[in-house]
């Protein structure tokens, strides 16, 4: 299947979930493993929006010679085991495999967090991680709202529309500047991360 296909770009692989969060998973360029999500979203201006990146690996290229761009079934088996044994940090909000180094664990945010209780009053510090806010699991996630909610109760947030749209299926053209997008457990806002 996949080792005969000649990947320049981007293949797309038919994985709806991982780990109970909607996701969309490719291999970009023949070389890098992303996994997005895709019911979070990052606002990048003033109305365009990007999947967040939950997961990125470089897969090695073990060909002899580069140039050739064929997909071999060597990496195939590398991504296979890769996404075998991916976990999903509700503190990070992303996947790892273990022995991965960027994998922050709730005692170094407390250590971050109890340095910070000694500093001057006058410094003020960002707040490192807090409870979500619908399942009171600590987590460092939060929307530009500034309110904490981890990825994973996130990704089960509905979509809002209004009555009208509701009843006329949402087509984007709606007054209503909160139809169509998720909002905040907490204010109620649209909610992108921050």
């Amino acid at each position: 299947m996949l080792a005969q296909i000649n990947l320049t770009h981007t293949y797309n692989f038919d994985i709806d979930e991982i780990a109970n969060i909607k996701v969309l998973v490719t291999l970009e360029n023949q070389r890098y493993l992303r996994i997005k999500a895709r019911n979070i979203d990052r606002c990048i201006g003033e109305c365009d929006t990007d999947s967040v990146n939950l997961y990125c690996k470089l897969i090695p290229d073990h060909s002899p010679d580069r140039s050739d761009k064929i997909f071999t079934e060597t990496h195939l088996e590398k991504i296979i085991d890769i996404l075998n044994n991916l976990k999903f940090s509700t503190l990070n909000g992303c996947f790892y495999l273990d022995g991965d180094k960027n994998n922050t664990t709730i005692l170094e945010l407390e250590d971050k967090t109890n340095f910070h209780k000694k500093l001057n009053s006058n410094i003020k510090v960002k707040k490192l991680y807090d409870e979500c806010s619908v399942c009171f699991e600590p987590t460092t996630c939060k929307g530009k709202c500034n309110h904490y909610c981890c990825y994973t109760c996130w990704d089960k947030i509905e979509q809002y529309f209004c009555d009208d749209c509701k009843e006329n299926d949402y087509n984007g053209d709606c007054n209503d500047e909160l139809c169509g997008n998720q909002r905040c457990p907490m204010c109620r806002d649209k909610l992108f991360v921050n």
